[in-house]
């Protein structure tokens, strides 16, 4: 957040230092996140990146079924269970809920399948889009595309 913060401000110096020192500067200013939920490519990506979300859902809810079924059944039966087949039982639960806690991490952890799938869905669309923004401003003389999603 603190470098955020410095980071705008040392912006805004730049910015605003270059435009006093040319004050015919040309600014334009660009809404990427609006662009990409609008256009369809973007879109049709972001459908396709919920529909395997969707489908990692329901497997991490198979699997959550499963172990509350596992911890169901110990319960019930833990009376007349020997200690030996308790135990397994009990390993059972925690080896499955090891393997949820993995699926979570692999699917939606910081760098997991659905932040690289989003990458690799995303990427070529937003370059696709940078390029032609900066082909117009190009085009129409801007000095400087500032992006909203920079906080500008």
């Amino acid at each position: 957040m603190r470098n955020q913060t410095v980071f705008r401000c040392l912006f805004f110096l730049f910015v605003f230092g270059l435009a006093e020192a040319r004050a015919d500067a040309k600014l334009a200013f660009v809404d990427s996140e609006r662009i990409m939920k609008t256009h369809p490519p973007a879109l049709e990506a972001q459908s396709q990146l919920e529909k395997e979300n969707d489908e990692w859902i329901k497997e991490l809810n198979g699997m959550e079924e499963q172990l509350i079924r596992l911890k169901r059944d110990l319960e019930a039966q833990s009376l007349i269970l020997s200690r030996v087949l308790k135990k397994e039982k009990e390993q059972e639960i925690m080896d499955l809920t090891r393997v949820i806690e993995r699926f979570k991490r692999e699917k939606w952890g910081e760098d997991g399948a659905l932040m690289r799938r989003q990458k690799e869905l995303l990427k070529p669309i937003f370059d696709q889009v940078t390029r032609i923004v900066h082909r117009i401003a190009d085009e129409d003389g801007y000095d400087f595309v500032l992006d909203s999603r920079m906080g500008v």
